[in-house]
């Protein structure tokens, strides 16, 4: 998480920069095209990401057999499926004319980068079955910093967001290989091994995760082309800057989840009660990160978008964070639901989850976007969050048992109200000491609330740096 987090840094600062060569406009058809190709990627990944990791970390003698039999997979779905894709999209363009042709190209050229994402994806997930999830999150730094250099000379060059999309054929073949070689000094040498009987297996169940990955990533992307399509690309752009900090902050739940994912596999098959006791954890403690971050998104929105994109992209950029902070929370509680459900072999009714909350929120944006625009779009992310929350916690309460919402979150609830008459009260000499009162308020009340039982205190003194686990034994 935290190589992640450094990552986000590194790409805000060249987002910082690439903004302001773009323009809104242009940065619109750069993220329509990355939006487009990442709904793609989605079919060829075909949801072996999740699948591998699970799959490897119940049997990890047996890694090679399923690593090497999804790659086969993978492989097949982008040769069968990639001329069709591009196809449709030029044919779009060609009759349309809506994506502009700058556009269409560089969709060409991150689907040809995509490809190789996919092998890349197939070699993280094998380490995350391995527990070892700080590795490629230590690699993408270097190809970050690739990226950044890249990219800039791409610019500099003349080349647009075009030669943006150039650049990751150029970072995803330097991640494959590295990863490649680690893995092969580290784990095991791949070999091939095709197994029809697994191939089978594979599929069926499989299957239902792409088709929830896709639910899921139209759910919180959908609007993008509807607000390219009703409203414009300067729209777009504006709204995509400020969904950059949403994607950023959401880092800590993605990887946070991915990390817990094997452990929760493996008490799915051996110890429900601890694979509950885990989940209820992890979403307190998620929830209670996601409260002072969104706090601070929402006082911080103006400076933060006007620092990433400068003055172009306000006030919009900004009222859009401000809007999309207040569903960091719940979308933080779904993310670990989401990956329990998966673990206990219910991702069949995720797809049913996903696609409720997927209809609904393609029917809130098409009737509120052409007279709201991006507000609308921000404001129906919050509600879509708890529309989605609510599915996942039905089937929850069907397949393993109800989640106990006062005893977790009552006081952590008293804190977090603490915190906001800290900030409300510091903010109005200044927002940093708002912000600083806030901190110290939150932590305070954490504690003499005791909000973490004994067994949590245990998991966190053994987790924490020494320096910070007096804290947790107060």
């Amino acid at each position: 998480m935290g190589f992640n987090l450094l990552n986000r840094a590194i790409d805000f600062v060249f987002a910082a920069y690439y903004l302001r060569v773009l323009g809104p406009g242009a940065a619109g058809d750069y993220t329509t095209a990355i939006v487009l190709v990442g709904w793609y990627e989605i079919w060829t990944n075909f949801g072996l990401n999740a699948w591998l990791t699970r799959a490897a970390a119940q049997d990890l003698p047996g890694a090679n057999r399923y690593f090497s039999n999804s790659n086969i997979l993978r492989i097949a779905l982008a040769g069968l499926s990639m001329p069709v894709f591009l196809g449709a999209v030029f044919w779009y363009q060609a009759g349309t004319g809506a994506l502009g042709a700058e556009t269409v190209l560089a969709v060409a050229l991150l689907a040809a980068g995509m490809f190789l994402s996919s092998l890349s994806s197939g070699l993280t997930a094998l380490f995350y079955a391995y527990e070892q999830a700080e590795v490629p999150a230590a690699v993408s730094v270097g190809t970050t910093l690739l990226k950044v250099l890249c990219g800039t000379a791409a610019l500099v060059l003349g080349y647009g967001f075009v030669g943006l999309a150039g650049v990751s054929i150029i970072v995803n073949a330097f991640t494959l290989l590295i990863l490649a070689a680690y893995a092969r000094l580290n784990f095991f040498v791949p070999r091939a091994e095709y197994t029809p009987a697994l191939q089978r297996t594979m599929i069926v169940e499989s299957f239902p995760l792409m088709l929830n990955h896709l639910l899921a990533t139209l759910f919180f992307k959908i609007d993008v082309p509807l607000l390219r399509t009703l409203r414009g690309d300067a729209e777009v752009g504006r709204y995509g800057t400020a969904y950059k900090f949403l994607d950023a902050f959401n880092v800590i739940p993605s990887f946070f989840t991915f990390a817990l994912f094997p452990l929760l596999s493996r008490q799915a098959q051996h110890d429900r009660p601890a694979m509950l006791r885990t989940y209820h954890f992890a979403i307190k403690l998620l929830t209670l990160v996601a409260l002072p971050v969104a706090a601070a998104a929402w006082w911080l929105a103006a400076p933060l978008v006007g620092l990433l994109g400068g003055q172009a992209y306000l006030p919009d950029g900004a009222l859009a964070l401000q809007l999309m902070a207040l569903s960091m929370p719940f979308g933080w509680i779904n993310s670990v639901t989401n990956y329990l459900l998966v673990a206990a072999g219910q991702q069949r009714a995720l797809t049913r989850c996903f696609a409720v909350a997927v209809l609904f929120n393609l029917g809130a944006n098409l009737l509120f976007i052409p007279r709201y625009g991006f507000l609308a779009a921000a404001v129906i992310t919050i509600f879509s969050e708890l529309v989605e929350g609510a599915a996942f916690q039905y089937f929850v309460y069907r397949h393993i048992a109800p989640t106990p919402w006062l005893r977790l979150f009552g006081r952590a609830g008293m804190a977090a109200a603490a915190m906001l008459a800290g900030l409300w009260v510091g903010a109005q000499l200044h927002v940093a000491l708002g912000l600083l009162l806030a901190a110290v308020v939150y932590v305070g009340a954490l504690i003499a609330l005791r909000v973490f039982d004994e067994w949590e205190r245990a998991q966190l003194q053994a987790a924490l740096p020494p320096a910070l686990r007096v804290l947790v034994k107060v």
